[in-house]
């Protein structure tokens, strides 16, 4: 879904930073570039909450599967929530039509999900396992920026410049009670999630931003063949 969005705030910015002079540049077009961005990103908010993504709250939730003498399967949640992915914060967003350059920073700046009970019990042909978890798990400041410029011409339509694209993750604070099979792998978990990945995404923090960067890039490139609007608007007029 960011992917779609980023692309089609990218065809806007492109489409509308064409200037019927090379010397007159309308004050307005930034702005109107910005906020149609601002407008999409909305949508997806409001799509996020009118489909009971946020907050996403399960007050009980019981799965059983069972074939006899084979498989046994008997799975519950209790008070399970999360809260957080509609909270779409956008710290910058400018457009200069002079160099078609689009410059963002959109953060979700706290998400957090609570479990206040779990279970799982199982019998899969005569072997019994089981777990639980609870707890919680917050993740703070997440969060893309960037720039992306692009070339606008007349007949050879919109391309990309150059793209760069840096993703962020300030704190994830894990408070979980996790055990499977009686034995309590808690700690590990928490360790996981509080100081491993963390790290992780630090130390190969420009291998993970030049990927999104690619992927975004190619995504976006294959939006803007001109093959791919005839076949769009084909799907449009059909409907």
């Amino acid at each position: 879904m960011k992917f779609v969005v980023f692309a089609c705030a990218l065809l806007v910015a492109g489409a509308t930073a064409l200037p019927q002079k090379i010397n007159e540049v309308e004050p307005k077009e930034p702005r109107l570039i910005t906020n149609t961005i601002r407008n999409i990103i909305r949508q997806v908010q409001n799509a996020i909450r009118e489909n009971g993504m946020d907050p996403l709250i399960i007050d009980s939730y019981e799965f059983e599967y069972n074939i006899p003498f084979l498989v046994d399967v008997r799975l519950f949640l209790n008070n399970f929530s999360f809260i957080g992915a509609s909270d779409i914060v956008i710290r910058q967003m400018d457009y200069s039509v002079l160099q078609n350059r689009l410059r963002f920073n959109i953060e979700l700046p706290h998400l957090v999900l609570v479990v206040v009970n779990s279970g799982l019990k199982a019998n899969v042909f005569g072997e019994r396992y089981s777990g639980d978890f609870r707890g919680s798990l917050a993740i703070d400041g997440v969060g893309l920026s960037g720039e992306v410029r692009v070339n606008v011409g007349i007949i050879s339509g919109i391309s990309i410049r150059s793209l760069n694209v840096k993703f962020r993750l300030d704190r994830i604070t894990s408070n979980v009670h996790l055990t499977v099979m009686e034995e309590d792998l808690s700690a590990n978990f928490n360790k996981l999630f509080n100081q491993d990945i963390p790290y992780l995404l630090k130390t190969f923090e420009d291998s993970i931003n030049q990927f999104i960067t690619d992927t975004i890039r190619a995504i976006v490139d294959e939006v803007l063949k001109p093959s791919y609007f005839s076949g769009l608007f084909n799907e449009i007029e059909s409907y």
